[in-house]
């Protein structure tokens, strides 16, 4: 009734993705660009950049067939604590990516979280929220997590904060910031049994801030890239596309793991 499409609010949990080559080729454009313009030192000849950048985009064009090829995987693997995962914008493709260098809107002392095509500060470290939990130990549904960024290190991780529109109106900001709040991974799927013990990919699912009452969400607008904590009832009746995620594989070794939990899925 309200006219929200649910998949603006599904995210899928992803295994760490490759972006070595990628990140490879833009550093030589970047250092072609400055030959070009006399402020980097030379490449070479001109022939010698051409077959250079041929090779740089022939290793980035096999990484992300080889990234494709890991989402597009759906076998089931445990999610450990410790393990490094991506979170991916169900309707819209994109991961949700931490900007080490560009501070939150509301919180200065915090850093930017947007949704992006895909790079290392998508990397997520997923760590107990509390300390009789291990790292090694499976992450359950509907237990609380932290989820902390690689690139900018320990105890950085994701948070909500108030914050108001252009137009007065209350929204939720979330970001990242040291010591970041816990969340809970909720599953989100109309087509896996009651009885059903393994979450296999790429089932979808939320991430829920209880003690807030609110889902982690994002826009499927490209203009619009700054995810946010969506307050609102935690029952059936407040489900929205924007706040869906979907675990994906990942790394090759953990091809013979599963996310289990004990409580009736969502």
């Amino acid at each position: 009734s309200s006219g929200l499409d649910v998949r603006e609010f599904l995210f899928v949990v992803v295994d760490q993705l490759n972006y070595i080559a990628a990140k490879d080729l833009s550093r030589f454009r970047k250092h072609l660009r400055q030959s070009a313009d006399g402020t980097g030192g030379g490449v070479g000849g001109s022939s010698g950049s051409a077959s250079r950048l041929k090779a740089y985009e022939e290793r980035a064009k096999h990484e992300e067939a080889q990234n494709a090829e890991k989402m597009q995987r759906s076998d089931p693997r445990t999610v450990l604590y410790g393990d490094i995962i991506q979170l991916r914008h169900l309707r819209t493709k994109r991961f949700l990516r931490i900007r080490a260098k560009s501070h939150a809107s509301l919180q200065q002392t915090s850093r930017r979280v947007d949704i992006h095509t895909g790079s290392s500060s998508s990397w997520i470290r997923v760590n107990p929220f509390f300390g009789h939990k291990a790292q090694g130990v499976p992450v359950m549904l509907n237990e609380q997590v932290l989820l902390e960024s690689v690139k900018l290190g320990n105890h950085w991780g994701l948070n909500w904060a108030r914050r108001q529109t252009m137009a007065r109106e209350e929204v939720l900001e979330v970001n990242c910031a040291l010591h970041g709040r816990g969340f809970y991974i909720e599953l989100y799927s109309r087509s896996i049994a009651q009885q059903a013990k393994v979450l296999s990919c790429p089932s979808p699912l939320r991430l829920v801030n209880v003690h807030f009452s609110g889902f982690v969400a994002a826009s499927p607008s490209k203009s619009k890239s700054i995810a946010y904590l969506r307050r609102g009832p935690l029952g059936d009746k407040n489900k929205c596309a924007k706040d869906v995620w979907v675990i994906e594989p990942g790394l090759p070794n953990h091809g013979d793991r599963c996310l289990e939990w004990h409580t009736t899925p969502v």
